[in-house]
Order: C-alpha cells, then sequence, then structure tokens
C-alpha cells in the first residue's frame, strides 16, 4: 500500500508517499512538532482552554472568569498553546483574544495520525530502532528475558 503523508509547516503543505523518502530533516521536523503539540495539550488546564476557544473566541478576561484563575497564569497557558499553534491571537487595543487556529485540527493531528499510519522502514529518524526491532529474535537480552517470563 502507498502512504500519503502531508505535512502543514508554517502555512506550507509538504506532500510525500513512501515512494518518495522524507529526508531525516524533515522527519525529525515533524516529531519535534507533535511532541511540542501534545506538551502543549498534555496539561488539564491547557486542554480545557483549547476546547473553550474551540467553541467561540474569547478574551484573557473572560478565560480569567470561565477558569477562575489569574490572569498571569491564563496568559502563560495562552503562550505555550499559541507557541505550540493550537491558538491564534487576535488584538484590540491592549485586548487579545484567543481562537483555535483553524488549521490545527486538520493540519497538525492530521500530521500526527499520518505519521503513526506511515510504514515503520519508511521513516529515516526510526531506521536504527527498525533494525533493532526487526532483530529482536536474536537478541540475548531479550531472549534471556522471555525465558525467564515462560
Amino acid at each position: 500500500p502507498v502512504i500519503y503523508l502531508t505535512i502543514l509547516y508554517k502555512d506550507t503543505i509538504i506532500k510525500a508517499t513512501n515512494n518518495i523518502s522524507m529526508d531525516l530533516y524533515e522527519v525529525t521536523r515533524v516529531i519535534q512538532r507533535v511532541v511540542t503539540i501534545f506538551k502543549a495539550l498534555g496539561e488539564p488546564t491547557r486542554l480545557k482552554i483549547t476546547k473553550l476557544v474551540a467553541v467561540q473566541e474569547l478574551c484573557v478576561c473572560e478565560l480569567v472568569a470561565v477558569l477562575e484563575m489569574s490572569q498571569p497564569r491564563v496568559s502563560q497557558h495562552l503562550k505555550v498553546l499559541k507557541k505550540a499553534g493550537v491558538v491564534r491571537e487576535r488584538k484590540e487595543g491592549q485586548k487579545s483574544f484567543y481562537r483555535l487556529n483553524p488549521k490545527f485540527g486538520s493540519g497538525k493531528i492530521k500530521e500526527f495520525l499520518d505519521y503513526m499510519t506511515a510504514e515503520l522502514g519508511s521513516l529515516p529518524d526510526l531506521a536504527a530502532e527498525f533494525t533493532r526491532l526487526s532483530h529482536l529474535d536474536s537478541n540475548d537480552l531479550v531472549r534471556e528475558c522471555k525465558s525467564r517470563i515462560s
């Protein structure tokens, strides 16, 4: 089967198939972006903020009221979400309004799913791991470990 990989990077769509190997640099960048997103969403308050701004655009003071948190704390969470590309900021005078980045669901999450469904052997960044995985049966430590289990 042919695997199609679509990557959204700085508003540029990069497409590749498993017939066209992505270079190690690009695969590493995909992994780094996915890690940044999961770190941003791995904190319960940031997950709540993400859901709230997906429902409607909110200013910081509205998020402070809804979450019953201090303004500096909410702003710090928003900074992490913005850096990860999860939310977009719109300024209106001194106020900042936040909404879900429209490209987030279709781009970054799809990028992760494409990465997870790609054949392991087609990912240059995992070449060493792929080789070791395919030789587990001949690994002395693994054989010893398995013999203790049975």
